[in-house]
């Protein structure tokens, strides 16, 4: 349920209450109900699909469906990349931000085991230009 609240604080005030208790009603997981809007009202079932899957990890760990390698969609390795980036960048409640290096090294260290390894290697070639304006380099 903190899942849940959490998403809900990011989502405009106007639609706030309504969107999370169609959640709550529909007996989805924040995830499942999210996928779901995607795909149906918004049209967007690759969008959808590469949400869902996003947690996945190329050597199979991962969730929901246990799926590796180019099983995953790319559009859900390209989100895990990117929301891998943005989590350690960025501050937490409970921790700091990573440094820029140490991300990259994260990151290189994980491709193969989380990542896909050729989209791993184009992100690190393209470092810069991905993360130059978004985050202070410390």
């Amino acid at each position: 349920m903190a899942q849940t609240k959490n998403l809900c604080a990011q989502i405009p005030i106007a639609l706030h209450s309504q969107v999370c208790e169609a959640r709550e009603q529909s007996g989805l997981t924040t995830a499942e109900y999210i996928t779901n809007l995607l795909i149906e009202y918004f049209e967007m079932k690759e969008n959808g699909a590469g949400v869902w899957h996003h947690h996945e990890r190329w050597d199979g760990s991962g969730y929901p469906d246990g799926q590796a390698g180019t099983e995953i969609p790319l559009y859900s390795r390209m989100i895990a990349l990117c929301d891998s980036i943005d989590a350690m960048r960025s501050s937490r409640s409970y921790r700091k931000e990573m440094t820029d290096y140490d991300c990259r090294r994260e990151i290189e260290k994980n491709a193969g085991i989380m990542y896909d390894p050729e989209l791993t290697s184009l992100c690190l070639s393209n470092w810069d230009f991905l993360t130059g304006d978004l985050y202070v380099n410390i």
